[in-house]
């Protein structure tokens, strides 16, 4: 039997989560603790292997295969858009949610 992406999900953060912080998860249901950290997981931008941080205005940038902005955070924590190409007035500006150099097999 091969485990769903839910399945792993639950045995790799709700456990964990749940068992390091027991008075917190207490009186919120296992289903909401899983939407939160879907929503982590969507918008959340990795600093390093092991930190993910949310910005509330760099995570409604959208993504592009051929982004016209980039990501770069900064030595205080904070995190800075920076063009790659001109961007037009009105044009949408974009990011790639994760690195072209992963393989196509990595990023799914």
């Amino acid at each position: 039997y091969k485990k769903s992406y839910v399945d792993r999900y639950i045995e790799t953060v709700l456990k964990p989560l749940k068992s390091l912080f027991p008075q917190l998860t207490s009186d919120i249901k296992d289903d909401e603790i899983l939407h939160i950290c879907a929503k982590l997981d969507s918008n959340a931008f990795r600093q390093c292997e092991s930190c993910r941080v949310m910005f509330s205005v760099a995570s409604m940038l959208n993504h592009s295969c051929i982004p016209n902005a980039r990501v770069v955070f900064g030595e205080q924590g904070n995190v800075k858009v920076l063009s790659k190409s001109n961007i037009e007035i009105g044009e949408e500006i974009t990011i790639t949610y994760c690195s072209q150099l992963l393989g196509t097999w990595v990023r799914y």
